[in-house]
């Protein structure tokens, strides 16, 4: 069992590394809610069963282990929803922003400024200014606060921080 809010470790990174040192284990996720932003992160990761817990509660985790055990998949509704919408709508994040401006995107909605995203994703302060810019337009988004607030409404605020980049980054 996962807990989307680990403190010390993003859990992405934690259930991409998993698997290697444990080959027969299942990962059922805990989250407290499902924006887009997590709905989109876990395409990538390996899990077999999530439950969000502001949707069915922790009295469905026992259903959704037992379900799990038995070999099914079980997947949120919300994150079901979720998913479907950003397959379905062009204009989506996912379909418009590189993996890099996401991470970017993610860290603006968590409030953090230029200089620390700049340590964290291993760029200068002005590369993060210029690809804020490259994202608003993208969006279609007017300012830095209608970008913050983007975020927050697609969930990026939910979700850990990337890991700090060792190296240089390179944005498209």
């Amino acid at each position: 069992m996962v807990s989307v809010e680990l403190t010390d470790m993003n859990c992405l990174d934690f259930m991409r590394r998993l698997p290697g040192l444990a080959t027969r284990t299942k990962i059922v996720l805990l989250a407290q809610g499902g924006g887009e932003y997590l709905a989109h992160s876990l395409t990538r990761a390996n899990y077999h069963g999530i439950v969000c817990e502001s949707e069915e509660g922790l009295e469905s985790l026992g259903a959704v282990i037992d379900r799990v055990r038995n070999g099914i998949r079980v997947s949120s509704q919300t994150l079901d929803h979720h998913r479907a919408g950003l397959r379905n709508d062009p204009r989506a994040f996912p379909k418009l922003l590189t993996d890099c401006q996401i991470e970017l995107l993610a860290c603006l909605s968590h409030f953090l400024p230029d200089e620390k995203i700049a340590g964290r994703l291993g760029c200068s302060v002005g590369t993060v200014y210029k690809h804020r810019q490259r994202i608003m337009q993208k969006l279609e988004l007017h300012s830095a606060m209608d970008l913050v607030s983007y975020g927050i409404r697609k969930g990026f605020a939910a979700v850990p921080l990337p890991e700090p980049s060792i190296r240089h980054r390179a944005f498209p």
